[in-house]
Parts: C-alpha cells; sequence; structure tokens
C-alpha cells in the first residue's frame, strides 16, 4: 500500500506563483506541464503527494516545521526549480508562497527570506482567527 502526503488538502496560492509557472511555461513548457501535473493536480484532487518524493526521489525538501521545498530540474533552461509552500495540518491546507529558477545561493537565501516572511503572516493570521 503506497502511502501519500497531504491527501485530501486544499490549495491556495500567492499570485506570484502563478506568474512563476507562466515565466517556466514559456521557458520550458514540458517541465511546466510535469510539474502541474506532478505536484498541483494530485494535491487538488485530493491523491496527495507519494512519501517517496520526501524520501526517494527527493523531490521534496523540508526546510523547516511545515515549510517545504518542490525541487525539480530543467535540462532546457539549465536551472534548478525552486517551488515553496507551506503545510497548514490542522485545516488541511497547502500554502503555495513562491517559485523561483535557482541559479545561486545568494539569490535563493534572500528568496526564503520573504517565503519564511510570507509563511509567518499566514500562522499569523490564521491564529488571529480563532
Amino acid at each position: 500500500m503506497e502511502i501519500f502526503l497531504w491527501e485530501k488538502y486544499e490549495i491556495y496560492f500567492y499570485d506570484e506563483v502563478v506568474d512563476f509557472m507562466e515565466k517556466l511555461g514559456e521557458s520550458d513548457p514540458d517541465k511546466a506541464t510535469e510539474i502541474f501535473q506532478d505536484f498541483f493536480e494530485k494535491i487538488k484532487n485530493g491523491i496527495g503527494l507519494p512519501t517517496e518524493y520526501a524520501h526517494g526521489h527527493r523531490k521534496l525538501k523540508n526546510l523547516h516545521d511545515d515549510l517545504w521545498e518542490y525541487r525539480e530540474k530543467s535540462q532546457k533552461i539549465e536551472c534548478l526549480i525552486r517551488i515553496y509552500f507551506g503545510i497548514d495540518k490542522e485545516n488541511k491546507i497547502i500554502i503555495l508562497l513562491g517559485g523561483q529558477f535557482k541559479h545561486d545561493d545568494k539569490e535563493q537565501k534572500s528568496k526564503l527570506n520573504t517565503i519564511r516572511k510570507r509563511w509567518d503572516t499566514y500562522k499569523g493570521k490564521r491564529c488571529k482567527k480563532l
């Protein structure tokens, strides 16, 4: 029996993720389709992601607590692709916080600071509603 992460979770996103996926679609349509089908559609349809993504394939990397990174590589545009998201287990929600074409560690560090701020803002607003 295959075990899935985040079955029956809803998926929400920052507008930046849509912009990022549009840029990826223009630069590498095949990779954009693969990511859309492999990640977004599985979550949206309630299937979840196979646990092997976090262990064997290493498509998923846990950055801190409920903050994650989806990892891919595009041969066509010769860069690493990163999509950052947070997991709200209590409400069964995945928040897509941002994406980037990773070229260097300095650029990624700056992006991660933005992502962490967005996640902290989400968690703060969520806590106030309770």
